[in-house]
């Protein structure tokens, strides 16, 4: 669900709030407690506090001592339902809703209501419309989707420019993931409210989602405008920028986001993959611990910290992240390639051969982890590594560069595959091919032609992976 769907319901209720009509007659008088004028501002003000203050059954309390004019006006019966709604009270605020519907002649609404009971006084449009939005309230709370939907679709067909029903079914139809037409739905509610913060930020989600983020970067900028204390409002729209590739921005956004919600672990989180992907490992590092602080039992805190400090060179407390997120989710495999990498480092061969063979058992298009596990098996003893890649080295074709790698672990015979990963165009399999033969090379005690490798231009492309880890290692341990 999108974050727009939080706050949907008590913008509904602030709406509503506008329509109740004041107390006190319609001539001048001196303010005095005899004309009840200074009660009822009271009371709206109790009823104003109490909605803001998250209390609507006191809200409830405050309206029903209100001197209205006109207690049937619809207007008021709807704000009165939706305060029950926000208290809870689904079945007393559906019968008075349907009684109002049932007696404006709307019988598609009518079921369960009293007929003796029904109001008799014929619903404006635009009170339907908010009406049958009301109910929608109900049976998404009751978590009846189709029924919701189809409410606020007729609220359409009574009002099109309802402003409530429009945000809603743009909601829905972000998550059913058809964000163009998501994207009309609140910009028709925004041609009737061009300040409406949940159609903004509606909208903005619409953008994002559709591939449009400096559209996006634009409607959050507007709701930013409207409230700049609602803090997802700052970490929708750091995704934007992120998607422009403004990381300064971004971060600077999800600080913000921070500062207006200190508790929330996920923020800390997000801003911790934007640090690191700016490249500012030690700062994410921070975020991540922060993180986990707040939410300890989410997996991904420990992953992502694991992998800042594997860049960090922190490989013993990089290792125990991994080791904990595998705890809490075993079947997180991406995680194994990285602890694999890292129990290589630490000279833990068998269990590194293990886990990275894991990892290729679930992600086979990285023919490359075969390659990775038979290094382990070669550190372990010649004769593990051999019998392991004897059994894998059919998951290449005979043409492939993987292929040829795996023979010279084999054979030990490197005549022709120098110059062949030299003339191989892919550059990503290029650099993968020099790093396992560097690392093969490094094995046997061949120093100078493994660094030549490792520290060879393409080696760069390797940043950010496991390989890339071990790589960093190797080069301090074989410069020594």
């Amino acid at each position: 669900m999108i974050r727009g769907g939080i706050i949907l319901l008590s913008s509904l209720f602030l709406l509503s709030c506008a329509t109740v009509p004041q107390g006190g007659s319609s001539e001048q008088k001196s303010p005095g407690a005899e004309d009840g004028f200074e009660d009822d501002i009271e009371v709206y003000d109790r009823m104003s506090a109490a909605i803001l203050l998250g209390d609507p059954r006191e809200a409830i309390q405050a309206y029903e001592q209100a001197k209205l004019d006109d207690p049937d006006d619809p207007a008021s019966r709807i704000l009165l339902a939706r305060l029950q709604i926000a208290a809870g009270e689904l079945d007393t605020a559906e019968t008075m809703l349907r009684e109002l519907l049932n007696g404006s002649g709307d019988t598609d609404s009518a079921e369960g209501a009293s007929a003796e009971n029904s109001s008799t006084r014929e619903l404006s449009d635009e009170d339907r419309a908010d009406a049958l939005v009301s109910l929608s309230l109900i049976e998404r709370a009751r978590g009846r989707r189709e029924a919701e939907e189809d409410l606020l679709v007729r609220a359409l067909q009574a009002d099109e420019t309802n402003v409530q029903a429009n945000t809603g079914i743009g909601e829905i139809l972000l998550e059913k993931e058809q964000y163009d037409r998501a994207e009309q739905r609140f910009q028709k509610a925004l041609e009737t409210e061009d300040d409406n913060f949940v159609a903004l930020q509606g909208l903005g989600n619409s953008y994002l989602r559709n591939g449009k983020s400096q559209d996006a970067i634009s409607a959050f900028s507007r709701a930013i405008d409207v409230d700049p204390d609602y803090s997802y409002s700052y970490v929708d729209r750091s995704r934007a920028f992120v998607e422009q590739g403004y990381y300064d921005r971004a971060i600077a956004d999800m600080t913000r986001a921070i500062d207006l919600d200190e508790q929330n672990g996920w923020n800390y989180l997000d801003r911790g993959r934007m640090n690191a992907r700016s490249g500012n490992f030690e700062a994410a590092e921070q975020d991540f611990s922060r993180a986990i602080q707040r939410i300890p039992g989410v997996f991904l805190n420990y992953a992502y910290r694991g992998q800042v400090r594997a860049f960090l060179g922190e490989y013993e407390d990089a290792a125990a992240d991994y080791e904990q997120a595998l705890e809490i989710r075993p079947d997180y495999y991406p995680a194994y390639s990285y602890l694999g990498a890292l129990e290589y480092i630490r000279g833990n061969h068998q269990n590194s051969g293990r886990l990275l063979d894991e990892a290729w058992k679930e992600e086979k298009a990285r023919g490359s982890l075969i390659l990775f596990s038979a290094a382990a098996g070669f550190a372990q003893s010649p004769g593990a590594g051999r019998s392991y890649l004897e059994d894998r080295l059919g998951e290449f074709s005979r043409d492939d560069l993987f292929y040829f790698v795996g023979r010279f672990f084999i054979d030990g015979v490197d005549t022709r595959l120098l110059r062949q990963i030299q003339q191989e165009e892919d550059m990503q399999t290029k650099a993968l091919a020099q790093f396992f033969t560097a690392l093969r090379y490094a094995q046997r005690g061949q120093i100078s032609t493994a660094l030549a490798l490792l520290n060879s231009q393409e080696q760069e492309r390797l940043e950010g992976t496991p390989e890339g880890v071990v790589r960093t290692w190797l080069i301090d341990e074989l410069s020594q």
